[in-house]
């Protein structure tokens, strides 16, 4: 959820800052999204450590964005 100071300062952002800002802020969602399925992975019978291991390694090549993981995008 994004708080009322940074949807201010979103008003004044130009096409680049809005752009960085929605691509941080959706990925962190969607590896958000991922780290809940890997968990409920691993209480789902008949997928075991291996599988889980290839999927987590996949999702490390998918998501590894550069600057690392955030709790929440915040603007520049």
């Amino acid at each position: 959820m994004i708080d009322r100071a940074t949807y201010k300062q979103l008003k004044h952002y130009s096409k680049l800052q809005m752009e960085r800002f929605l691509t941080e802020y959706y990925l962190n969602a969607a590896e958000d999204a991922l780290d809940s399925f890997i968990e409920r992975l691993k209480t789902e019978k008949g997928i075991g450590p291996r599988t889980r291991e290839k999927i987590e390694k996949i999702r490390s090549e998918v998501f590894s964005h550069g600057g690392g993981r955030h709790d929440r995008a915040k603007p520049d």
